[in-house]
This record gives structure tokens, sequence and C-alpha cells, in this order.
């Protein structure tokens, strides 16, 4: 995994979830431990929250988020990088 692209809506409903995300401790420290991996977190209003992975390889996965919990969206992302 070369990128992962967050992109999340600052006041939708569906991305509470994400917005939760990030208070807690657990995705800052899955980036941590990632260190070689570039993370970018962009708002996009009126949008539903997803990830974007992009490969080394030149491959991309999308991963949509939507009205996901907290937990949820860092389960995603630990099976994701793993």
């Amino acid at each position: 995994i070369k990128n992962v692209y967050f992109n999340f809506c600052d006041w939708g409903g569906s991305s509470i979830g994400f917005r939760t995300m990030l208070k807690l401790d657990e995705i800052y420290n899955l980036i941590n431990k990632n260190a070689e991996i570039k993370f970018h977190f962009t708002i996009k209003r009126n949008k539903h929250p997803s990830i974007y992975v992009d490969f080394v390889n030149g491959r991309y996965k999308s991963i949509g988020l939507r009205n996901l919990g907290a937990d949820e969206i860092i389960e995603k992302i630990s099976d994701t990088l793993n």
C-alpha cells in the first residue's frame, strides 16, 4: 500500500462514525504503526465517507463507510492494512 485517502463530510449524518473515529487513539496508533504509508484526510461536503487505497502496483481499492460506527471503521481499516 502506497497511499490511503480518507474522505468524509464535516457535518453530514453518514459521517458521524468517521468523525467519532478521529477522536479515538486507535486510528492514530494504526497510522503510526504503518509509517511507510501516506495517509490523507479530505473533507468532501455532501458525500458519504469512504477510503481509497492506492497500491504500489498501480491498483486501487474503494471502501464505503456510510453509516458505520467508529469501531467498524477501524476494523475495516485494520483489515485493509494487513
